[in-house]
């Protein structure tokens, strides 16, 4: 008889890759920044704020979690030469 357990979990903070366009004249925008500016960000969570009292959080230097969680199981058995079981 033969089996095999095997569990795998990962736990992973990863920084986001993005930032805003804080340029104030022309577009800052390329690479990992954004079109949208800081100043219309910005505008728009205290407007959230302000009349929904709702913090729609960070929209820069936020981090990615991730959960991963991962099992196997196998299970042979030769019962006889000419009978086998695999699960």
């Amino acid at each position: 008889m033969f089996y095999f357990i095997n569990y795998e979990g990962e736990r992973r903070n990863d920084p986001s890759q993005w930032s805003a366009d804080t340029a104030t004249t022309g577009s800052g925008a390329g690479g990992n920044i954004t079109r949208v500016k800081k100043s219309q960000l910005d505008t728009l969570r205290n407007f959230l704020l302000s009349n929904f009292n709702y913090n729609p959080g960070e929209y820069q230097g936020f981090g990615f979690n991730t959960q991963s969680d991962k099992g196997v199981a196998r299970l042979d058995w030769n019962i006889s030469d000419k009978h086998k079981l695999s699960i």
